[in-house]
């Protein structure tokens, strides 16, 4: 969102600001002191927009412009025909910055899933899921000799940015009043992304194996193929009991934690961490999902349409 929307948007109708911009300001402004060569991760959603805006409009008087120049660089990753590449194309046009758009297949993030779970020493389907594209953009930037980026990662963990806060049941839970869709970024760079990795779970991981899930890991146990892939991979660069435990574990769905899921009883049937698997509030819900949802709702639940054969059937007989 260009710098100029993004000011108006924190303005009620009153012409009053309800966000005082200035720490944000004064925030990017100190990470523009820097001796190296940098840029600004852009997704083009909100927070990263809102960091490009104001380290575009403060770089030519920064110090960093002395030695690298006054137009900022910025970087975004996805699949061809992706959300955030669309999105931060749009928003590095209005800013008139350096934009540097890769692109990287399925099978890219294929083949580096084992590298990315070493480096980042964990089991969790989200984490793998998202860094997995961030790690080949660092490893194309670093190309590119860029030594330090800025980016808006934890303001959605701060402020609600994401969906299963609309299920939050009161304002302790969630104080915020409207909110855009908030799309993961292990979502925006390609929904096949995440189907991708399914698919080449599947092909690893039995049902026999999966159901049997329990006994070879009775901590944090896989629920799914995918978790129960990643699992492997984990388990073989680390294998004792210590570095499982470092992990969290429980059900989440939308990058939720686990007390979430209880602010919806329907989340638990699809726990998902994808942002897609909050149906009724992502515009690209999993379609299958949706579609069961909807069968549920036109013709009622399974057990009363059996009711209804066997009623029907004795009236016959």
């Amino acid at each position: 969102m260009p710098q100029v929307e993004i000011e108006e948007a924190i303005l009620d109708l009153g012409g009053r600001s309800v966000f005082d911009l200035s720490p944000i300001n004064k925030a990017v402004v100190k990470r523009l002191m820097t001796d190296v060569p940098f840029g600004v991760l852009l997704s083009g959603g909100l927070d990263s927009s809102l960091v490009a805006a104001v380290a575009s409009r403060h770089l030519a008087e920064s110090e960093a412009a002395c030695q690298w120049g006054s137009q900022l660089h910025t970087f975004c990753i996805g699949l061809k025909g992706s959300p955030d590449l669309k999105a931060a194309r749009e928003v590095a046009d209005y800013l008139g910055t350096r934009h540097h758009e890769f692109h990287f297949t399925v099978q890219d993030g294929i083949d580096a899933l084992e590298e990315v779970i070493y480096y980042i020493e964990t089991y969790d389907v989200i984490t793998i899921r998202a860094s997995t594209p961030m790690f080949l953009m660092s490893r194309k930037m670093k190309s590119l000799g860029v030594k330090m980026v800025i980016s808006g990662e934890g303001s959605d963990e701060i402020f609600g940015g994401y969906l299963y806060f609309h299920k939050a049941p009161n304002k302790e839970d969630f104080s915020r009043g409207n909110m855009s869709q908030k799309e993961q970024f292990s979502d925006g760079v390609g929904y096949s992304w995440i189907d991708g990795l399914k698919d080449h779970a599947n092909l690893h991981v039995t049902d026999a194996m999966l159901s049997h899930a329990g006994f070879i890991y009775p901590e944090n146990t896989p629920t799914t193929k995918e978790a129960y892939y990643y699992r492997t991979i984990f388990e073989r660069f680390f294998p004792k009991n210590s570095a499982r435990s470092t992990v969290p574990g429980g059900p989440s769905v939308a990058c939720s934690t686990a007390k979430a899921v209880e602010w919806d009883a329907a989340r638990s049937k699809n726990l998902d961490p994808s942002g897609r698997a909050a149906l009724g509030v992502h515009a690209s819900a999993y379609k299958e999902a949706a579609e069961a949802n909807n069968a549920s709702v036109i013709n009622g639940p399974p057990q009363k349409q059996r009711e209804g054969v066997v009623e029907k059937t004795a009236t016959v007989a």
